[in-house]
């Protein structure tokens, strides 16, 4: 169906969000791939217990959930159990803007199968499936790892942040 122009209307971006309200918030990292990419081709999933503080450049282990918390598409702020630090929402939007990004159009003939890859300021390359609007994975390039916490989910930075967003 056509959205109408409206940004929250359809889209890859609806299915996300609908699979996200899905996902238990004692669960917060299970519903989604998400990964990094490292310069050397290595991926290691982006979950708390694979990435230190330091990786992040926060200060303790409440900011670094805040980090995972934001880009999984949960709002920063956490339960404040000792030790758990889950989310206690959703974001009202889980993607990043798309603003100079093109995205590429991956076709796995032998699978019939076709993708939609595009970068968003939220620091992550998303796959998309073309035929539902899922997202498939998405990828964390290594140099990005520390300007996740800059990610800005009060809305007071002066300027936005452009994260994996530009030309093809």
């Amino acid at each position: 169906a056509s959205d109408g122009g409206e940004v929250e209307a359809g889209g890859a971006g609806t299915v996300l969000k609908t699979a996200i309200e899905n996902c238990s918030l004692n669960t917060p990292y299970s519903c989604r791939s998400i990964y990094v990419l490292y310069n050397n081709g290595t991926k290691i999933q982006f979950l708390p217990t694979n990435f230190s503080n330091t990786d992040l450049g926060v200060a303790d282990d409440a900011e670094r959930y805040k980090v995972f918390n934001y880009v999984y598409g949960y709002t920063y702020e956490e339960d404040g159990v000792a030790g758990q630090h889950y989310p206690i929402a959703r974001r009202n939007w889980p993607l990043g803007s798309f603003i100079h990004s093109t995205p590429a159009v991956i076709v796995y003939e032998e699978h019939a199968k076709t993708f939609l890859a595009i970068g968003g300021n939220d620091g992550m390359l998303h796959v998309f499936d073309d035929a539902d609007g899922s997202e498939t994975i998405a990828f964390i390039p290594e140099n990005q790892l520390l300007r996740l916490k800059d990610l800005n989910p009060d809305g007071t930075a002066e300027s936005p942040l452009f994260f994996i967003d530009g030309p093809n």
